[in-house]
């Protein structure tokens, strides 16, 4: 009579399983794996869940992913084909912003009454010109400037951030007057440091035009080391007993 055996089948983990069953196993808390990669908190849990829609740009998430899974000693090559693929099918469940531009017959133009066509002319000169108006002003206006992190004021023990952000390409963007160089992309990354108590960090971009506008972000973060943190809430217990 036959023999049969049972055969194991190996259950494929998908690559955000892999990072943090790697993190937990090394037992880094999501906090400090955040500090020694240098990549906040919130992006290092988006990829353990491959939520990419929560990651700030294809180009900074590939960056993200590599490094995260270098750090942890991963197989980078695996661990990137598995994003490519959770990411094109986010990309595809995006529905289209571009719609196509009906196009007006030349032949229907030749066919209207002088009259209207004057007037269509009168019409096409004013939009042109409200175009060359709209095109003058994009181009000294202020860059488009967003802070992921840190997104709002806030209190924080470290004693050091990572400011990450994004604005528009050819662009000049400088933190505490300090100049960066963003991404060709327009993406930036920088670790600061903080002093005890209150910091201002101060975020601008500007067009490399002359005279143009500048966009100007600001941060207040409070520091507040553990230990001192610690001693207020015993004194404010010891004052209500």
């Amino acid at each position: 009579m036959p023999q049969f055996y049972r055969k194991k089948i190996q259950e494929k983990v998908l690559w955000g399983e892999r990072l943090r069953r790697a993190r937990e196993a090394a037992r880094w808390p999501i906090e400090e794996a955040a500090y020694e990669v240098n990549i906040p908190r919130r992006y290092l849990e988006a990829l353990e869940r491959m939520e990419v829609g929560a990651l700030p740009g294809k180009m900074y998430a590939e960056r993200f992913v590599r490094r995260y899974a270098r750090w942890l000693s991963l197989d980078e090559q695996e661990i990137m084909e598995g994003f490519a693929e959770t990411y094109a099918l986010e990309e595809a469940d995006q529905p289209s912003l571009y719609r196509p531009v009906e196009r007006t017959s030349q032949k229907r133009i030749r066919a209207w009454p002088r009259v209207l066509q004057w007037v269509g002319g009168g019409l096409l000169a004013g939009l042109f010109v409200m175009y060359l108006g709209a095109k003058v002003y994009g181009v000294f206006s202020s860059p488009e400037l967003v802070l992921y992190s840190p997104s709002t004021d806030a209190s924080v023990s470290d004693y050091s951030v990572v400011i990450v952000g994004k604005t528009e390409t050819e662009t000049i963007v400088r933190i505490n007057e300090k100049q960066i160089q963003p991404d060709e992309y327009g993406n930036f990354s920088e670790r600061i440091s903080l002093l005890p108590g209150l910091n201002t960090i101060e975020v601008s971009a500007q067009k490399k035009i002359p005279l143009s506008r500048e966009a100007r972000l600001v941060r207040t973060l409070i520091v507040i080391p553990r230990q001192s943190a610690s001693r207020e809430i015993r004194s404010g217990d010891g004052t209500r007993g």
